[in-house]
């Protein structure tokens, strides 16, 4: 059978013949490098920017750009994840135009400028899953070619606590060079945190608590009894792999994602989930005696924690400081609040605030409210039962994202940042597949 046009006319088709290399070939590719190189590691004469995956995910936003100058390349029709994108990309470059009107210093102005080529990254990822997966069964693939990706994240994390000694500082790739250091191990109570081959603790423990609800998906939906089995133990090395992190955000992530998660499952699944995940804790108490009480220790005396205490002070010294004088309305300059020359704001809706103002914000807020929407009419008009459990697991993505956005700075961190890009493109995708918009009257 002859391969036909990827697209004809200006509505959405299929291909008829998978290709090896598509957009799905090039996300998987960027994930599981993303999982294998530790965060600090990057191309010698870059900033943070040289990472691997950095680089892999501005080449697929290359790739998409070019797809739209060609008729029978680019993805027409409704797309309503576009325009958010568009909203938030020129919210970037408006900010950056304030911030140039009030004046920044070199180091701002550079910082800025790698904020911006950051946020081509970002975008180019979201745009290229919502115009470039044309099959459901692509969107299945990149899910569990993630979740490899957490299980590769989660045994190196497990390994780390278990021998408390850092395995990533052995993990040498030539051509690569440190830009920065490694996390390594950090003391609370009784225990090390660990950050696997994330940029940090409370990374590592939202991107399992991300991937858990997918791992669940897979391992019911999965289409072998095989790939099922595997699925089933990629979500318990995650699962295990949460707490050790010792961090509160990586918690209350999961919360929310059971949250949104167990209403749409059934009475038979929730015991099913539930007996396993009560052994695999038992079993991971006795391993690491006094696991269980630093993790009740997070949440113990919580008005008194140092760190929660600095998160609520972060908003008294941002006024106090008039950092955000004359500055409501598009910030200062995304990027240019440099912790090192400022303060540490562990809030990335504070982040986004300073750095872009109140258009910032909703810029952000956007791109969350229109995947969660996208996923929830999906969901509503989805005929089988996978599809609907699979809308509900990027809901629940999208709301961990807003949730963990108030703990810690969650779009600084590489492997957390771009895994909800690829599931935000995910949830434009699903909802073109599922409501074939070419076919509606708009």
């Amino acid at each position: 059978m002859a391969a036909t046009p990827i697209l004809v006319g200006t509505t959405y088709t299929t291909q008829q013949r998978r290709h090896l290399v598509d957009v799905g070939f090039l996300i998987c590719t960027m994930v599981v490098v993303l999982a294998v190189i530790p965060s600090p590691l990057a191309v010698p004469g870059f900033s943070e920017l040289g990472h691997p995956g950095t680089l892999i995910a501005l080449f697929i936003f290359g790739v998409w750009c070019l797809s739209r100058t060609h008729p029978r390349l680019a993805t027409h029709g409704p797309q309503p994840l576009r325009w958010t994108v568009f909203l938030f990309f020129t919210s970037v470059l408006a900010s950056y135009a304030a911030g140039l009107m009030r004046g920044m210093p070199s180091i701002e102005d550079n910082a800025a400028v790698r904020a911006i080529i950051g946020t081509f990254a970002l975008v180019g990822i979201i745009l290229a899953i919502a115009d470039g997966v044309h099959q459901r069964e692509r969107i299945d693939d990149i899910i569990r070619v993630m979740l490899v990706a957490g299980s590769i994240i989660g045994i190196i994390g497990i390994m780390q606590a278990v021998l408390v000694f850092d395995i990533t500082q052995y993990i040498q790739i030539p051509g690569l060079v440190y830009h920065g250091n490694l996390n390594g191990l950090e003391s609370r109570g009784a225990l090390y945190r660990v950050a696997s081959t994330t940029g940090h603790y409370i990374e590592f423990s939202t991107v399992m608590a991300l991937l858990l609800p997918f791992a669940v998906h897979m391992a019911r939906f999965a289409p072998t009894r095989p790939m099922r089995q595997w699925c089933g133990i990629a979500g318990g090395i995650m699962f295990l792999a949460l707490p050790i992190a010792l961090s509160r955000t990586g918690i209350v992530a999961l919360a929310v994602a059971l949250i949104v998660m167990v209403p749409a499952w059934s009475w038979r699944m929730r015991f099913n989930l539930v007996v396993p995940s009560t052994g695999l804790l038992i079993v991971l108490i006795f391993v690491m005696p006094g696991l269980l009480g630093t993790l009740l220790g997070l949440f113990d005396n919580w008005d008194n924690d140092a760190s929660v205490q600095g998160r609520d002070e972060d908003w008294d010294m941002i006024m106090e400081r008039g950092w955000l004088d004359d500055h409501w309305i598009f910030g200062r300059g995304q990027g240019t609040f440099i912790p090192t020359e400022y303060t540490w704001l562990d809030n990335q809706w504070l982040q986004q605030l300073v750095g872009g103002g109140i258009v910032g914000v909703a810029a952000l807020a956007s791109i969350h409210l229109a995947a969660i929407v996208l996923s929830a009419i999906a969901y509503r008009r989805a005929t089988q039962l996978a599809d609907r459990h699979l809308c509900a697991c990027l809901i629940a993505a999208q709301m961990v994202a807003i949730a963990v956005g108030f703990t810690f700075d969650s779009l600084g961190f590489r492997t957390y940042a771009f895994f909800i890009a690829i599931l935000t493109g995910a949830a434009g995708a699903l909802w073109r597949i599922i409501t074939k918009p070419e076919q509606q009257t708009y």
